[in-house]
């Protein structure tokens, strides 16, 4: 809506000032203010880009912890053991998953269509990348993971990919190569079907 838009503007223009405080001021009016989910997460994914220009990574992985939290979706990246826990749970939801599909159902995986899932996932995916520059593994593999598993239940989406990459490193670490080669190529052809060049690990 326009007032929404205002407080986007304003967010930007605050940051492009350097006002940082002002910019995290107009956040939190904006996330109090929003009529929706999907109104709050487009200030979520805006802030966490700002802080990541920061590198304020710590801030950015609170603030996806809090946006995933409209989905559902708990995200404790700050206790190892809770998130080993996690990690290890999605990866069997994801097995069960994936029982009995066949890779070429999964290429041909019809797109989710859904605005806000396309914020989620694209939420995760930044989560992936803010653990691997802090070496923070069960939230690697969570967030990856979790793509896979929202492939699987809602449909493809453009990082769809990207968990599939994911979860091959995974097979791989546990000697299953042959899975892990068949989940590369097929990240490859999903990735050519959204052709999302950014869907790759840095």
């Amino acid at each position: 809506d326009y007032v929404s838009s205002l407080y986007y503007i304003k967010t930007e223009c605050e940051f492009l000032r350097g006002n940082l405080e002002e910019a995290e001021k107009i956040f939190g009016l904006a996330i109090a203010k929003a009529k929706n989910a999907m109104g709050r997460l487009k200030f979520y994914e805006l802030m966490m880009r700002i802080h990541l220009t920061s590198n304020k990574f710590t801030e950015v992985l609170r603030l996806a912890k809090e946006a995933l939290a409209l989905y559902d979706i708990d995200l404790p990246y700050d206790d190892p053991k809770q998130m080993q826990d996690f990690a290890d749970r999605e990866l069997n939801a994801v097995e069960t998953l994936l029982a009995g599909q066949t890779l070429e159902a999964l290429h041909d995986a019809p797109p989710h269509g859904s605005q806000e899932l396309e914020s989620c996932f694209a939420i995760l995916f930044r989560v992936w990348t803010l653990a691997f520059l802090g070496g923070n593994l069960p939230t690697m593999n969570f967030a990856g993971l979790k793509i896979v598993s929202l492939t699987a239940e809602k449909g493809a989406d453009k990082y769809s990919s990207f968990g599939y990459i994911v979860y091959g490193m995974i097979e791989s670490g546990n000697e299953n190569y042959s899975a892990a080669y068949d989940f590369g190529m097929l990240a490859m052809g999903v990735n050519r079907r959204f052709n999302n060049i950014g869907a790759v690990p840095p």
